[in-house]
């Protein structure tokens, strides 16, 4: 495939990119609903990746207290930048869906406030066995 252009949620293809994928109207303001249902989804992966790679309760549920205290400071884009840290940490790639809100700072603010809670909730609703990893019948991934 050969590109015409360098492709990137800094440039000005990204309003267009972000109304196709359904999370800015057609006004280039924010579709709240749609970006809760986009980081409430995206919280679900994130924390399955985070039990099969950290595989220790008390190692998700503290990275968790840290994604908490950087949203109750406000500081959502250095929250933004430790998640994506974190794939790297565990040899995953960034969701593409996600990568292009990064260069908008509204959104990412947006994404954080739902972001972080729902992962936060899954944190704290989940049973993990005796050993500290993720438990139940079905077994993990």
């Amino acid at each position: 495939m050969n590109l015409t252009h360098q492709i990137s949620p800094f440039d000005s293809s990204v309003n267009a990119r972000l109304q196709r994928m359904g999370l800015l109207q057609d006004d280039s303001s924010p579709h709240e609903k749609a970006i809760a249902t986009f980081a409430r989804l995206h919280a679900a992966i994130f924390f399955d990746d985070l039990c099969d790679c950290m595989e220790v309760e008390k190692s998700v549920r503290s990275l968790v207290l840290t994604y908490e205290s950087y949203l109750n400071a406000g500081e959502y884009h250095k929250l933004f930048v430790l998640y994506s840290w974190q794939y790297d940490t565990m040899h995953l790639p960034f969701p593409a869906a996600v990568w292009w809100i990064a260069g908008t700072r509204s959104l990412i603010a947006l994404y954080m406030k739902y972001f972080v809670p729902a992962l936060a909730e899954l944190a704290a609703t989940t049973a993990f066995d005796d050993s500290g990893t993720e438990g139940g019948d079905a077994g993990y991934f």
